[in-house]
């Protein structure tokens, strides 16, 4: 039966439709914009407003209606019932994304719905009391981008095409965010890719989630015209929190702590948000690898510099990802700096796909270093016109409680082998070509 059909119900009364007109996602009564990464584990409700004239209490079971809603990203779906509200008005739904930890799902069955000719409903998808599949490692090797400012191809490219984030034909992406508003390159961005590619609005929510997908239902308005008889079908959907495995953020960073903020988008998150309140780090739920194309997020103090604080730079983000690998910048950066970086990390993880590699941490460590190297090389071979380059030489990492960047004064070696130390364990190196690494630093245990 379709929602329209729905709004049809015969009682005892005369028949009246569901003028249906808006759908919106909300916390209590407040409406959220859909770049509002919701809490799994919230409590938040659909809301339908419309022209419904009144309903006696008396029929308020026989008028209210039912409807699925679904994950995009765990391709699951949940059942809702929607009850008419007589304190303020339209029917509407109560939603916990998440109803319980138990994330098994013994006897999966394929949501059924009749379609009409203006809907086309989504197959395929298991009836689950947690719509949103968060347990870890669900989605392998899934990524997250937070890309301020200006499109930046670079990054989009390894979001959207990299087959290191696929599992087959399943794309295991949790969401790109982006400002819409101030974004002056948006031609790839329209359309059905909005949707399927989890594109959504640039907000501080997103970021302290480190991920998301939508949830989605679907809806038909009261007929508008004659032309459109059984109404329009809307698609309403907000995003809910789903972390990555991978979290790329390119943005600005404070110069004081080394934390993500970008004024014109209106973004800022101060370490301090990204830990529960219990203590825990918000990033302990799925995260492997955190990478900060902003400035200043790797610099070092240590415990005896007077300046020193446990939340900020380098030891700060070692907090919020203790068990992962951060890579990142020293000193302020420029945006054609981590472009060329992502280029080439691109190269490094699309062959890491094809030979079927499960890259270590040390692998990735090593990777965004040479990555780098190849970019400040290209800086040395002329530096007056690649001086935007030259910040890659403050590249950093972070994994197994240890903090390294590049020794001083920064200098690269060629390596007549395969690029990259897993490369090694693949084929013979190739002599006839050159690569380019740094001459690395001491390493720095956090405890020191």
């Amino acid at each position: 039966m379709t929602v329209y059909e729905q709004n049809q119900i015969k009682s005892s009364i005369p028949v009246q439709r569901r003028k249906i007109s808006k759908v919106y996602f909300c916390l209590e009564y407040k409406e959220l914009n859909k770049g509002n990464a919701l809490n799994p584990d919230d409590t938040f409700i659909i809301r339908c407003t419309g022209d419904y004239g009144l309903i006696p209490q008396k029929f308020a079971t026989e008028y209210a209606f039912k409807n699925n809603i679904y994950a995009n990203q765990s391709k699951r779906y949940k059942q809702l019932t929607f009850k008419y509200d007589y304190f303020y008005g339209g029917y509407y739904s109560k939603l916990k994304a998440n109803e319980n930890d138990n994330s098994d799902n013994p006897t999966p069955t394929i949501t059924k719905l009749k379609a009409n000719k203006n809907f086309t409903p989504p197959i395929n998808y298991d009836i689950h009391p947690n719509i949103i599949n968060c347990s870890k490692d669900a989605h392998k090797n899934s990524i997250a981008c937070f890309n301020s400012g200006a499109f930046i191809e670079e990054l989009y490219a390894i979001y959207k095409l990299n087959k290191f984030f696929y599992n087959g034909e399943t794309h295991n992406h949790t969401g790109y965010s982006i400002n819409f508003d101030t974004c002056d390159n948006q031609i790839t961005l329209k359309g059905k890719d909005l949707f399927e590619e989890i594109i959504s609005q640039a907000s501080n929510e997103f970021i302290k989630a480190g991920g998301g997908e939508y949830m989605f239902c679907y809806f038909q308005t009261w007929p508008s015209s004659t032309a459109y008889p059984d109404g329009t079908t809307e698609l309403i959907c907000n995003l809910a929190a789903n972390q990555a495995d991978w979290f790329i953020v390119d943005s600005h960073g404070t110069g004081t702590a080394g934390e993500i903020i970008s004024n014109n988008d209106r973004i800022y998150v101060p370490m301090k948000n990204l830990f529960n309140n219990n203590g825990t780090s918000k990033y302990s739920e799925d995260m492997d690898v955190l990478i900060l194309g902003i400035c200043y997020a790797l610099n070092f103090r240590s415990i005896s510099d007077p300046l020193y604080n446990e939340l900020e730079f380098a030891r700060g983000w070692h907090k919020v990802l203790n068990d992962g690998v951060v890579l990142g910048y020293t000193r302020p950066i420029y945006p054609s700096t981590t472009k060329s970086a992502l280029k080439n990390l691109n190269k490094a993880l699309t062959l890491a796909a094809l030979n079927s590699h499960e890259l270590s941490k040390e692998e990735i460590a090593e990777i965004w270093m040479d990555a780098n190297a190849e970019v400040y090389n290209e800086y040395l071979n002329n530096r007056k016109s690649n001086i935007y380059l030259e910040p890659a030489c403050r590249a950093a990492n972070i994994y197994n409680n240890n903090w390294q960047t590049v020794a001083e004064p920064p200098k690269i070696i060629k390596v007549y082998k395969k690029p990259f130390n897993y490369r090694k364990f693949i084929g013979e190196p190739n002599p006839n070509k050159t690569y380019y690494s740094f001459i690395m630093g001491p390493k720095y245990d956090f405890e020191k």
